[in-house]
Parts: structure tokens; sequence; C-alpha cells
């Protein structure tokens, strides 16, 4: 008897190909754009495969505990091609907006989430905070805005946040130092964000995070 392999590939294929590719380019700019610069210095052996995309565990604007596995499993550019496959999944297609909540946390995913949009031809409307458990975008000279302001200018992507939050727990930058806080602020300020999500209590910056998504809803 004879048996025969056959290779199918699906139809999100492409897309999927799109999106790890671009995943890898806007990774590969953030290297070269901090190397460069000789803002950072990579740890080589928290970060096993050199991204830089991986911060110190502990910093002004770090919130709390991270697991460093997690940072890592994101920071492959195949994770971008399991978000395209997790927004068909949603019913997500091309020329639909998205609501999008990125986090410091997890600089890998939110680059990921962007790529998957991107191949797809979507439009996230995008909400950021700034603050980061252990591992993720903590180097206040390099958080999640520095980053996504990188990679707007080098024309990876075209989307920038239009809100942002201090993060941290419930969201009002629980975990930091009020010199941590102050120094988001100040991010805030030089990045020109007018949209900043504040209040006092986590129901209220829900709330103001659903009718900002509403008032984008169709105007991006």
């Amino acid at each position: 008897t004879s048996q025969f392999t056959e290779t199918r590939r699906s139809n999100e294929y492409n897309t999927k190909i799109d999106a790890a590719e671009l995943m890898k380019k806007a990774m590969d700019t953030l290297k070269k754009v901090q190397y460069g610069s000789g803002g950072i210095i990579i740890d080589h052996i928290n970060d096993p495969n050199q991204t830089g995309l991986v911060g110190p565990k502990f910093s002004h604007i770090s919130t709390g505990e991270g697991k460093l596995d997690d940072k890592l499993s994101t920071l492959n550019p195949n994770f971008a091609a399991v978000i395209v496959q997790m927004m068909f999944d949603a019913g997500v297609t091309h020329g639909d907006q998205v609501a999008v909540s990125m986090t410091g946390s997890m600089p890998g995913s939110n680059i990921a989430v962007l790529s998957a949009c991107e191949a797809i031809g979507v439009t996230p409307i995008i909400i950021s905070s700034v603050g980061s458990s252990q591992f993720g975008a903590t180097d206040p000279y390099f958080t999640w805005l520095h980053m996504e302001s990188i990679l707007i200018e080098k024309n990876i992507f075209k989307q920038r946040s239009s809100a942002v939050s201090i993060g941290g727990k419930r969201d009002i930058g629980g975990g930091m130092s009020q010199a941590g806080i102050s120094i988001v602020e100040d991010i805030f300020q030089r990045n020109n964000q007018s949209k900043i999500i504040d209040g006092k209590k986590l129901i209220d910056r829900i709330h103001q995070r659903l009718i900002h998504y509403e008032d984008l809803k169709n105007t991006e």
C-alpha cells in the first residue's frame, strides 16, 4: 500500500504570511532605531532572541509582577498570524473597524495586532495604557507610546493611539510610585495626547473608553 500526504493551505494563508512579515519588519525597525541611538542595552539573558523589546524587571513605570515567558511568547512574528486567525474567527473582514485596547505590558502583542489589522485591511481604534508589568515596555525612555511613534514615523503602520491611560491596577497607576505616575503624565504631554482616560473610579474609566470607541466609530 502507498500513503500520500496532501498539504492544504488555508484561505487565510497569504494574509497570515503578510502579517508575520510586517511584524518582523516592525520589530527590526524598533531594534535598529534603539540600537543605532544607543538608547538601550539588550538584555541577553531575559531577551534571548535579542529583540530589544523586553524591558527591565523594575522601573518607575513598572506596575507589578509579570511573567517573562508570557512576554517572550508574543515576540515571535508568527504571533501576528495567530491574531489574524482570531480576527477571522471573530468575523472580522476587510474594511471593518475594530476597537483595540493596548498595554505597555505586551508590546509584542500590540505589534502583532497592528500587523494583523494592516494585513486584513481593517482600521483599529486604539486606546493604549502606558504602564507595564515586569519585562514589558517598562523603560521610561522606550514606552509603548515611543514604540508606536517610531513605527508611525517609519511608515510601518498608519494608525496611532487616539486615547491613552496611565494603566496599572484599576487603570490609575496602581503599583507605580508617584514619580512613575508623573513620568507617564509627562509622556502624555510630550506625545501631544489630547484624549486622556481619567476618572477616580475604574467604572468611570471603562465608560470613557466605551464612549470614545463609539464616538470614533465610522469616523476614522
